[in-house]
């Protein structure tokens, strides 16, 4: 059974009637490859809506280094927006103030439609991070110890521990929430604990009494689909950090760390990597020690 298949969410445009634009930006000049970095627009009313649809991590993955600056000058394009028509200027008249951008024929937005064009654009940037390459990674600390997991972090140049426990306590030094959050800070990594992404402890327990891990996996993809929003909040934060979620078995194929991943995966186009430690042998669908997060 696969998960549900979600959309993108992004912040919303007001409600409003006016006319909105899409601000382009070309990379390469001539190539007639371009990137739609911002929305701006006006009410009927006179007021500026501005949303940039960068995400910096996605933009340096799709152009590479150039894309380290991409975020910025989609902000920079949003701001001078906004200042220009607080100045009195109307949105025809405006223009970017870069080299390589352009303006969309404006449109017409009435009640939510802007949000449709913002969705788009967004969705068009999201969707670049699978042929980016970008990754969400998942690990276990199952047979390691703290210093292993930490150069396995390393490794993989991790900056995120998302913690997908719902209850992160352990008896292996190291890996009870505060003691890891310390220690990934002592070490310049960050702590996120996401416990909605959780297997609940009724899905748990009946595993640990029947050992039927496609029962298991059936409820817990369903429960993962109640959870739209905290997904998103976790897509959102992999385009700007390389995240780990990390749980406790050392086999990812019967954890659902797994599932989370694939329901990031789902949405955003990311591939998703398995961090494991040479070695460790894989755990058996019969294992009852299965399932503790």
């Amino acid at each position: 059974m696969r998960a549900p298949r979600r959309k993108l969410e992004f912040p919303p445009l007001p409600a409003l009637s006016g006319v909105v634009r899409a601000v382009y930006f070309e990379p390469i000049a001539l190539s007639g490859e371009r990137y739609c970095i911002a929305i701006v627009g006006q009410t009927d009313g006179g007021e500026a809506i501005a949303r940039s649809t960068v995400s910096p991590r996605v933009a340096r993955c799709v152009i590479g280094e150039l894309g380290a600056n991409l975020a910025g000058f989609s902000q920079l394009v949003v701001r001078d927006f906004k200042i220009a028509l607080q100045a009195g200027m109307a949105l025809k008249k405006w223009r970017p103030p870069f080299d390589r951008m352009s303006l969309s024929d404006p449109r017409e937005m009435d009640g939510n439609d802007g949000d449709q064009m913002l969705h788009a654009a967004s969705i068009n940037f999201a969707l670049l991070a699978h042929e980016a390459n970008m990754i969400i990674h998942t690990i276990g600390y199952e047979g390691i110890d703290i210093a292993c997991f930490l150069s396995l972090l390393r490794e993989h140049d991790i900056k995120t521990v998302a913690d997908v426990r719902e209850l992160p306590l352990s008896r292996k030094p190291g890996f009870s929430k505060k003691a890891l959050a310390d220690m990934l800070g002592l070490n310049g990594f960050e702590y996120v604990h996401l416990p909605d992404l959780g297997c609940p402890k009724p899905i748990r327990n009946r595993y640990r009494a029947d050992g039927n891990w496609t029962r298991y996996k059936e409820g817990f993809l369903k429960y993962l689909g109640t959870q739209d929003e905290v997904i998103a909040d976790l897509t959102s934060k992999a385009t700007t950090s390389n995240c780990a979620l990390l749980c406790f078995e050392a086999d990812y194929n019967y954890c659902h760390r797994s599932m989370v991943a694939d329901a990031v995966k789902q949405l955003s186009g990311m591939r998703v990597c398995h961090i494991q430690a040479a070695g460790l042998k894989k755990t058996k669908s019969a294992d009852l020690a299965l399932a503790a997060a």
